[in-house]
């Protein structure tokens, strides 16, 4: 734990466009920082979490904000499974605020889609952490709001003194420079402008990646994947028009939609459809 020093100036730069004047920001305990190095922000990460983790257990976590732009945080396992812990307890989960394009708004399925692809941007590629976290905030483990806008500094705030902050960075890096606050005042600042913030932001319904989830484990998803691995390339319309996939309440256009959308079957308008390796994956993982 330090304090400020000279060679702080990002972290002042980036504390003052957050809105928090150089004199309260040099009052601020420096827990623990990272370069722009995707090892180095792992270590911060773990940090944060473990402090999370003992807010936790000693039933101190205050009021609990995310200002992020992909909501990348949610995917790390160990917060997830904090965010699972706090579900458990009854405890007011973490608030999300994160960018969302208005035409992404319109349908479930497109709102799902938009954080699949924050995430695969910002390097998750294993189908299995993906529909993890999708499950963990379709269980309302989190409170997710979205805004139009893109989000300027990205904070996290917990414990009523605590503050992850990361300075400015270009949507799709995948470092950044992160600190490890403490101070009740800067968390203070920072919470009241993420609740104003959340309270203009668009209400996301997590009902809907419940349904997804719920989707891509019906009895209807499983048939659509055994029959494209029998058969590649065949041909969508086809494969819809088939009137025995009409014998369920699932709507089997909504369901191979809801496939692709998770990146199991690949389609292509000359190819037909595929199975990709993920798809295989998931069929094998939850074969009966």
């Amino acid at each position: 734990m330090v304090r400020f020093n000279s060679g702080d100036s990002l972290l002042l730069e980036t504390l003052e466009q957050a809105g928090i004047s150089a004199p309260l920001a040099r009052q601020a305990k420096i827990l623990n920082s990272s370069s722009a190095n995707s090892e180095d922000n792992e270590r911060v990460h773990r940090n944060t979490n473990t402090i999370i983790f003992e807010l936790l257990r000693n039933d101190e976590l205050g009021t609990c904000i995310h200002v992020t732009g992909g909501a990348r945080a949610l995917t790390d396992p160990f917060h997830r499974r904090i965010c699972e812990a706090m579900l458990g307890e009854n405890k007011q989960p973490f608030q999300v605020l994160y960018h969302v394009p208005s035409d992404r708004m319109g349908s479930p399925w497109d709102l799902v889609s938009w954080n699949l692809e924050q995430w695969e941007a910002k390097g998750l590629h294993r189908w299995q952490q993906k529909l993890l976290t999708i499950d963990m905030i379709g269980r309302r483990g989190v409170d997710l709001k979205g805004q139009e806008a893109q989000t300027g500094i990205q904070y996290s705030v917990f414990g009523d003194r605590y503050v992850q902050l990361q300075a400015k960075h270009s949507d799709t890096a995948l470092a950044k420079p992160i600190w490890l606050l403490e101070s009740e005042n800067i968390n203070g600042i920072l919470r009241e402008q993420a609740q104003i913030a959340l309270d203009d932001a668009t209400e996301i319904d997590e009902g809907h990646f419940h349904d997804f989830v719920g989707t891509l484990h019906s009895n209807l998803a499983r048939a659509f994947l055994a029959m494209i691995g029998r058969t590649p390339g065949i041909d969508k319309d086809g494969l819809l028009a088939d009137r025995r996939f009409y014998t369920t309440t699932l709507n089997p256009e909504i369901t191979l939609d809801a496939l692709c959308r998770m990146a199991f079957v690949l389609p292509s308008e000359h190819s037909g459809l595929t199975l990709t390796d993920s798809g295989r994956s998931f069929f094998q993982d939850t074969e009966i």
